[in-house]
């Protein structure tokens, strides 16, 4: 006892010590958040660039279907050049999906082609979901087999 009365100001020290433990400690995990958080939400809009360019491939497969299934008779190269390739989306921004997250899906056909010898047609395109800064990009193709009846794939 007559130890720690002769020592003046060790609770100050000692309390000043806790609060700096303290303080560090709680900047520490504050940080460790804030990046979990960032790495959370990096993520979140690459998963969600991936699905817009998915959702985008679906898109256009469904575009090419009805366009091919509107006037079956007249499938041919010129056909498909002139209904499918030239400016198929008029803005340079896509499709928005969403204004205030800026997501977006471009379509881009790349070739329109004719397999030589058979009524088949191949049509290879480009998608790309755009969310914020993330960009996903699926590289596709059609094929139109014409038969008795237009097959997709």
């Amino acid at each position: 006892m007559n130890r720690l009365k002769n020592e003046n100001g060790s609770t100050l020290i000692i309390v000043l010590l806790v609060l700096v433990i303290f303080t560090i400690s709680v900047s520490l995990l504050s940080f460790q958040i804030n990046n979990m958080s960032a790495q959370f939400k990096k993520t979140e809009a690459v998963i969600e660039a991936k699905h817009l360019a998915d959702m985008g491939e679906e898109y256009y497969k469904a575009y090419v279907n009805k366009k091919v299934q509107d006037a079956p008779d007249s499938v041919d190269l010129t056909f498909l050049k002139d209904q499918l390739k030239t400016p198929f989306m008029s803005s340079e921004e896509g499709m928005k999906i969403d204004s205030e997250s800026n997501s977006s899906f471009k379509i881009r056909p790349l070739e329109i082609s004719k397999v030589e010898g058979v009524d088949i047609f191949i049509i290879e395109y480009e998608i790309i979901g755009t969310v914020g800064t993330e960009v996903a990009v699926n590289n596709s193709k059609i094929e139109i087999k014409i038969e008795t009846e237009i097959v997709i794939n």
